[in-house]
C-alpha cells in the first residue's frame, strides 16, 4: 500500500486497553496501531484535567458497516507488548487530577458556601403566623431592622409553641419589651445657676423648644417657680435672635447675645447670682457639617460649670438620619435627648430604635408649636400609646415600669 494513501485515525481513553477496545468495537480486527501518547484531556476553566492516552491507527480495509458488525467478545488479556505493563501503571498514576497548590480547597470552600446558602434556604422553617403578625406591626411602625430582629429572636427564645398561640399574650410580652428599651432621663436641676444647653441640626425647632423650656420654669409648672435667663450664640441668624428675644420680652426674661466662648462665660457669670436657671440656645447646622459644629463645641467650652446638655431631634426624621445626627453630635457629650415634632408623625418606631440602638435617654418631647403648651415630659406610656396595630393594658405596664425603677 501507497504511505502516501495511508488514512491514519486517532482515539482517546484513559488507558491504552481502553483505547484498544473502542477501537475494535467500531473495526472488528481490521486495523493497525502506530504508536500512542500521553495526553491530557477533560476538565473546565483548566481544572480537573485527566491524563490519557492518544492512540494512532490505519485501517487494514474497508471498514465493515455498524449495521452489518456483531462484535466479537474481547479477550480476557490482552497481548502484552513490550513495556505495555509500564506505560498502563505510568498512565494509572498520572490519571489523578493535577491542580496548582490551593486551588482544590478554595474551589471547595467556595461550592460549600454556595451549599450552606441553598441548604439555609431549603430548610429554613416557616415562621409561625404569631411571629409574623408581630413583625408586620413593627414594620408599620417603622421599627429598624434590627431592632425587629431582635425582638423576633426574643419571641422564640422565650415563647414556647403553645405560647405562640395565644397572639394576645404575645403582643403583651412585645410591648413590655418595647418599653424595656425606652430609657427617660429625669434632670434634678439643683445647681445654681443651672445652666442648659440645646444642640441640633436645623430647622428641628430648637428656638421654640427653648421658649417652652423657659416658660416650664417660669410659670412653676413643676411648683417650684424659678428665675430663667436665656443666652443665644445664634448670631448667623438676625431672625431666629429677634425671635427669642420676643419670647423673652413675654415671659419677662432677659435675652443676652453671646459671639464667642469668652462672651458666654461673662453672661454665665454676671447672672449666676440672680437667676436660677440660664438657657443657651444655638445655632442648627447639618450633622455633615463638622467644622462649624466644632467650632460651635469650642464656643460651649463650659467645663467648669453645671451644664445639663440636649440633643433636639424632629420625631419625623428618617431613622438613618437620625442615627447620623446622634453620632455626629456625640462631641457635645449630650445628656439626654428632646424629641420635637411629636404631633407631626404617624409613627413612631424610628425613634424608639434609634434611641435603643444608641442607647440614649430621652426627657422632653413638644406636641405643637405654640409657646408655652405641647411641652411635656417625657414617659414609656405616652411613647406605647403612639404605637399602632398593638394593644396593652395601661395599668400592667405602668406597674412593671414600678417595678423596674425599684430594682
Amino acid at each position: 500500500m501507497d504511505s502516501h494513501n495511508i488514512v491514519t485515525h486517532t482515539i482517546e481513553g484513559e488507558t491504552y486497553e481502553d483505547c484498544l477496545r473502542r477501537i475494535q468495537e467500531i473495526h472488528s480486527t481490521n486495523y493497525n496501531v502506530l504508536g500512542k501518547r500521553q495526553i491530557t484531556y477533560g476538565g473546565f476553566w483548566g481544572l480537573f484535567q485527566k491524563q490519557g492516552v492518544e492512540v494512532k491507527y490505519t485501517l487494514t480495509r474497508t471498514p465493515v458497516q455498524m449495521n452489518s458488525y456483531t462484535p466479537r467478545p474481547l479477550p480476557q488479556h490482552l497481548p502484552k507488548n513490550e513495556g505495555f505493563e509500564e506505560e498502563r501503571k505510568k498512565i494509572l498514576d498520572n490519571s489523578k487530577v493535577s491542580l496548582q497548590p490551593g486551588a482544590v480547597q478554595s474551589i471547595i470552600e467556595a461550592l460549600s458556601k454556595v451549599e450552606d446558602k441553598i441548604s439555609k434556604v431549603s430548610s429554613a422553617p416557616e415562621e409561625h403566623s404569631t411571629v409574623t403578625r408581630i413583625q408586620n406591626h413593627l414594620e408599620q411602625n417603622d421599627f429598624s431592622s434590627q431592632y425587629i430582629r431582635i425582638m423576633t429572636e426574643r419571641i422564640k427564645k422565650t415563647c414556647s409553641l403553645s405560647d405562640l398561640e395565644d397572639y394576645e399574650s404575645v403582643q403583651e410580652r412585645v410591648v413590655e419589651w418595647i418599653a424595656e428599651s425606652i430609657s427617660i432621663h429625669t434632670p434634678s436641676y439643683s445647681a445654681k445657676p443651672q445652666i442648659i444647653i440645646l444642640v441640633g441640626p436645623t430647622g428641628v425647632g430648637k428656638t421654640t423648644t427653648i421658649a417652652k423650656l423657659a416658660a416650664r420654669f417660669v410659670t412653676a409648672q413643676d411648683n417650684s417657680p424659678k428665675s430663667v435667663s436665656i443666652i443665644t450664640v445664634d448670631s448667623y441668624r438676625i431672625a431666629a435672635v429677634d425671635q427669642i428675644k420676643v419670647y423673652g420680652e413675654h415671659m419677662d426674661i432677659p435675652v443676652s447675645l453671646a459671639e464667642n466662648n469668652d462672651d458666654v462665660k461673662k453672661l454665665i457669670d454676671m447672672h449666676s447670682t440672680d437667676v436660677d436657671v440660664i438657657l443657651i440656645d444655638t445655632i442648627g447646622y447639618s450633622p455633615k457639617d463638622f467644622d462649624h459644629i466644632g467650632n460651635m463645641r469650642q464656643k460651649l467650652n463650659l467645663s467648669n460649670y453645671a451644664v445639663e446638655t440636649y440633643l433636639t431631634m424632629s420625631a419625623s426624621t428618617k431613622l438613618s438620619d437620625m442615627k447620623e445626627i446622634m453620632s455626629c453630635y456625640e462631641i457635645f457629650s449630650y445628656d439626654s435627648i428632646i424629641i420635637t415634632k411629636f404631633d407631626e408623625t404617624d409613627t413612631i418606631g424610628n425613634v424608639i430604635s434609634a434611641l435603643s440602638e444608641k442607647n440614649k435617654p430621652v426627657t422632653y418631647v413638644t406636641t405643637g408649636q405654640a409657646v408655652p403648651r405641647f411641652f411635656e415630659d417625657a414617659s414609656i406610656l405616652g411613647f406605647l400609646s403612639g404605637l399602632k396595630g398593638f394593644k396593652f393594658n395601661k395599668e400592667k405596664i405602668e406597674q412593671k415600669i414600678i417595678q423596674d425603677r425599684n430594682i
